[in-house]
């Protein structure tokens, strides 16, 4: 795919995705105050990069299913995870997007509850968005509730937070193997369910979910560079966060050039785990990870 077809497709799908989230974040009977501090925090912005990924796993086996309700309840799961993640007890961010984060723009408690609600909406949008299909259903339920539960993202997140403060001292395949739960688990599930609306791509699921584990952390390791050479401005959060923690990053292990070629050298893995599924359009896919991976190169 050339570049300006890639884009011109990214723009059309981030269009989708963005007009989904709004049919879907209309709430009835929620406090206004709770349903602002929810809508504000998915509408802040960002690449929209797992449902686009959900997007390209389902245009990459030409999927059945409409992608769009299980994209926004990834988001949603994403946004939830990034407002309690930025609360006063865990990394005390004031920025989110380029925007003042959900506790700094309401309160605490609001941001706290937000975030729960974000989390079960997900799942009653699946339900709903896929009710003609139950099996499906209850599927992309069982992806997404796995990778966002307590042995994956909030696991990690925990083991996450004993790394700060220099309280342990862990190894670089201890860190990328908590990457993996935080940020990874919810790669491969989103592909998962993008690749699950197809009968071709369920037969491509282990690679799938082996795909979004690779590209986890090639994009957590590139999240690593950009916290030492990125700006406010185009991360859109603080940086330096990682040192100020203590927190043993890839750029402490392999320095910020081996950093780079652990990137790319994990991309090109990517992109042959990707080919070998030997599905019908796997092009915008491939484009979407290797945008990502040159953000740092």
């Amino acid at each position: 795919m050339t570049e300006d077809l890639f884009s011109k497709q990214l723009k059309v799908f981030q269009k989708e995705i963005e007009s989904e989230l709004d049919r879907w974040l209309v709430f009835g009977d929620v406090p206004v105050r709770l349903a602002k501090a929810m809508r504000m925090s998915v509408k802040a912005g960002g690449k929209r990069l797992r449902p686009l990924m959900l997007v390209g796993a389902h245009k990459m086996f030409n999927g059945r299913a409409n992608p769009l309700p299980a994209a926004v309840a990834v988001e949603l799961v994403h946004t939830y995870s990034l407002i309690h993640d930025d609360l006063p007890a865990m990394d005390d961010s004031p920025l989110r997007r380029g925007q003042p984060t959900c506790h700094v723009a309401f309160d605490e408690a609001t941001a706290i509850l937000a975030g729960d609600g974000l989390l079960a909406y997900a799942f009653e949008i699946l339900s709903q968005g896929y009710e003609s299909d139950p099996s499906l259903a209850i599927g992309l339920m069982r992806l997404l509730a796995k990778a966002s539960g307590p042995a994956m993202l909030v696991g990690g997140q925990m083991d996450d937070i004993l790394l700060e403060k220099g309280t342990q001292k862990v190894s670089m395949d201890e860190i990328q193997r908590i990457e993996e739960r935080k940020t990874g688990a919810l790669f491969s599930a989103t592909l998962c369910m993008g690749a699950m609306m197809s009968d071709s791509g369920r037969a491509c699921l282990p690679q799938m979910e082996r795909l979004g584990h690779l590209f986890g952390r090639a994009f957590q390791i590139a999240d690593d560079v950009l916290d030492v050479i990125g700006n406010e401005e185009l991360t859109g959060k603080p940086v330096g966060a990682d040192a100020r923690n203590l927190k043993p990053t890839a750029v402490d292990e392999w320095g910020l050039d081996g950093a780079r070629v652990q990137v790319a050298e994990i991309t090109a893995e990517c992109m042959e785990l990707c080919f070998s599924c030997r599905a019908p359009f796997p092009e915008f896919l491939v484009d979407l990870m290797l945008s990502m991976r040159d953000r740092v190169l």
